[in-house]
């Protein structure tokens, strides 16, 4: 069969980091590890980046199809459109320069075999779920990189936090994963296709050969999976333990891969959900999102790590995608919404890749995790410091970084998107958040950079050269958006926010900003968070508002109590009957030794006894 020269670029573009991750096994050394890992890297971005013209040209997107299991119908569909485009080269460019970083990173392990088996594995996975049109080979991929993340999470498994950190990452996102794969499978059982792109084509067809009571709960199945992979409440408990393995890794789960492989199940089953009208799923992922990114953003400003800073920040990141993306699917033009979480998206990769680097930078030369014992490093990695503020700004939503356009253009949509209080209340936690988003990234600046100077040290071209080009794209990426609108194909006036959105950004960098400047920065403010109601809300905070507490204690804590009552009960009833056994075979045994006198005469008078009671028996006609 012939391929085509787009076609071969979809395979390659899965296959060839997944090749290389095995191959990279046979290699020797670290040094050869580094040099393949960093060239299949720049290779895979390439490739992705070579579909963009394509793509431009292709009015239906690019469609590979294989025939597989055709007795079932299942096909291994291959789908690239503008959407998976996107969420592909952002999982390619950044892996690529988190393998150029990882040159330097992690240049003290004895071996890095595992650890560029498992990088390379996961971005050919992400890309796999995000080209893949069938739901059953998304959900492949999707299990793949659950399976990379929980490895690289538990990377250093000889700690004990560490390896429980990649246990509970693989156990929460697989609890979200049962509801993804009983939707999947429900889709298929009564439609009879994995195709997304054939259930999309169907318009609301598809909806009526499932029953109506049933088809409630789809969308929400899906969700589960959505949610547990992004870590939305409830789900997120799993993110911020997450920090435990190398940087490196927590940059490609939460700037790259993991947690948007959720914003991209949300965004790509869409139009699903919108020809049935699935209001109440929609209104759940925007509520859902808007709590989440309230919730994470209160907890940044207690914690005292830096990389759990930058996880909360995730958390809360996302969601305002998942406000987007709720809120698209109530507008009456879908476009605006879904553009403002897919700009979001590349805005929030470009600058969390940036700051979570920049803490591995940190990390890695003074050996320490915790902000409290940092201080003074603004002119001893200044390229670490202009760039983190760079990524800082951008978090904040300061224009003209991108994370101010993006930004302000998914507050705008909950205004202008006719969404009555729901979009009054989903725009006023959305400010709230970003207010708290500004105290918080000083709060770490003041904290990591700020006090006592220290000694310089250089940094290697390895760490610098990442950091400074991805800089550079968060700063200048703002200035496509309009190219980003007219290669999505949207209909409609782009969202752009105007002078009233600068005024009022500008204002939330003020109210956020000035209090973190003035206690972390210049250190004029004092706040006691060790007694009364600071220390209290600080102590709340700090515990993540106990709800990963009330986890341990209801759910691991009501497992292991059920299982030590099992054990208690089967112990209980299996030494009983073993007693009982025991008892009466001792019984069976003293009465049978009591017949064993050792004299001829007991046992002539049990035979002539036994020989009676026969022969009545057989006068009596029963033998």
């Amino acid at each position: 069969m012939a391929v085509n020269t787009n076609e071969m670029l979809v395979y390659l573009a899965i296959g060839i980091p997944i090749l290389a991750a095995v191959m990279s096994l046979a290699l020797k050394s670290n040094r050869a590890r580094n040099i393949f890992a960093v060239i299949i890297g720049l290779i895979t971005a390439a490739d992705v980046l070579a579909l963009y013209p394509r793509l431009a040209s292709a009015e239906h997107g690019i469609t590979v199809s294989v025939p597989w299991l055709e007795s079932l119908g299942i096909t291994t569909n291959l789908y690239v459109d503008q959407i998976s485009f996107i969420f592909a080269f952002v999982a390619t460019f950044l892996g690529f320069l988190i393998l150029l970083f990882s040159v330097e990173y992690m240049s003290h392990e004895k071996s890095t075999r595992r650890y560029y088996f498992l990088m390379m594995l996961f971005i050919g996975g992400m890309v796999g779920v995000v080209f893949s049109d069938s739901l059953l080979l998304m959900y492949v991929f999707w299990e793949i990189i659950g399976i990379c993340s929980y490895s690289l999470i538990g990377y250093w498994y000889e700690d004990r936090d560490n390896a429980e950190a990649g246990m509970k990452s693989f156990i929460v996102t697989r609890s979200g994963d049962v509801g993804l794969l009983l939707g999947i499978l429900v889709i298929f059982f009564y439609t009879h296709t994995f195709s997304i792109q054939s259930l999309i084509a169907q318009g609301n067809h598809w909806a009526v050969l499932i029953p109506a009571a049933l088809l409630a709960y789809v969308p929400f199945m899906l969700l589960t999976g959505a949610i547990g992979k992004s870590a939305l409440f409830p789900f997120h408990v799993w993110l911020p333990d997450a920090m435990a393995g190398p940087t490196t890794v927590s940059a490609l789960i939460h700037a790259a891969t993991l947690v948007n492989a959720g914003v991209y199940m949300v965004a790509r089953t869409m139009p699903l959900f919108v020809s049935i009208n699935a209001a109440d799923y929609f209104t759940a992922v925007a509520i859902i999102g808007a709590f989440t990114a309230f919730m994470a953003a209160t907890m940044a400003l207690s914690a005292i790590e830096l990389k759990k800073v930058l996880a909360y920040s995730t958390l809360s990141q996302i969601g305002y995608m998942f406000m987007a993306l709720g809120a698209a699917g109530l507008m009456a033009n879908h476009d605006v919404g879904l553009f403002a979480a897919m700009s979001h998206l590349m805005s929030h990769a470009l600058f969390k890749a940036l700051l979570f680097l920049d803490a591995g930078v940190i990390l890695h030369i003074f050996e320490t995790k915790y902000m409290t014992k940092m201080g003074g490093m603004r002119w001893a990695v200044p390229v670490v410091f202009w760039t983190f503020i760079v990524g800082a700004l951008s978090l904040s939503g300061v224009p003209p970084f991108s994370g101010f356009f993006s930004k302000e253009s998914i507050l705008e949509i909950m205004l202008q998107a006719d969404l009555g209080n729901l979009g009054l209340a989903l725009y006023i936690v959305g400010t709230g958040t970003a207010i708290l988003t500004v105290f918080y990234i000083f709060r770490a600046i003041g904290m990591t950079f700020y006090g006592p100077a220290r000694e310089k040290v250089k940094v290697s071209y390895f760490l610098s050269v990442p950091l400074i080009i991805l800089a550079a794209v968060s700063l200048l990426i703002c200035l496509l958006c309009p190219v980003f609108w007219s290669f999505f194909g949207f209909e409609g006036a782009r969202p752009h926010p105007g002078m009233t959105s600068v005024y009022i950004s500008l204002g939330i960098f003020a109210v956020g900003g000035l209090p973190a400047f003035m206690i972390y920065i210049a250190g004029d403010w004092k706040i006691n968070t060790g007694r009364g109601v600071a220390g209290v809300l600080n102590k709340f905070l700090f515990n993540r508002w106990y709800i990963n507490k009330a986890y341990y204690v209801i759910i691991v804590g009501g497992i292991l109590g059920l299982a030590r009552g099992l054990q208690f009960s089967l112990e209980w009833g299996l030494n009983g009957f073993n007693r009982g056994i025991n008892y009466f075979s001792n019984l069976a045994a003293e009465g049978m030794s009591m017949a064993q006198t050792g004299r001829i005469s007991t046992y002539l008078y049990f035979a002539i006894g036994g020989l009676m009671i026969f022969l009545i028996f057989f006068r009596m006609g029963v033998f």
